[in-house]
């Protein structure tokens, strides 16, 4: 299998503390975020450098939207709009194909 290398910036918030940010293959991304300004808003999710495909958006198990990378553009940014209404908000990104 050929290596993977991306990266995941959250543009406000962060990432809950003791809490896994977990990788299965090139399949599933999932971490919690934790709130920082205690207040419900929506923050963007910076993903960069992901295998091309359909990707899934979920946070806390419903699904809030998707995108598409396609060929050759693995290595522009993507910028995800996704709610955040408590204090920890669940944050998956599933490849559908």
């Amino acid at each position: 299998m050929t290596p993977v290398r991306f990266s995941v910036e959250l543009m406000q918030d962060g990432f809950r503390k003791d809490y896994p940010i977990t990788l299965r293959g090139t399949e599933e991304l999932s971490f919690c975020m934790e709130n920082r300004s205690d207040k419900p808003h929506n923050t963007t999710i910076r993903a960069e450098g992901m295998p091309e495909g359909k990707y899934t958006v979920m946070t806390d198990h419903k699904m809030i939207t998707t995108f598409n990378i396609e060929a050759g553009n693995a290595h522009h940014p993507y910028y995800i709009e996704v709610p955040v209404t408590d204090k920890h908000t669940q944050v998956k990104l599933l490849k559908t194909n």
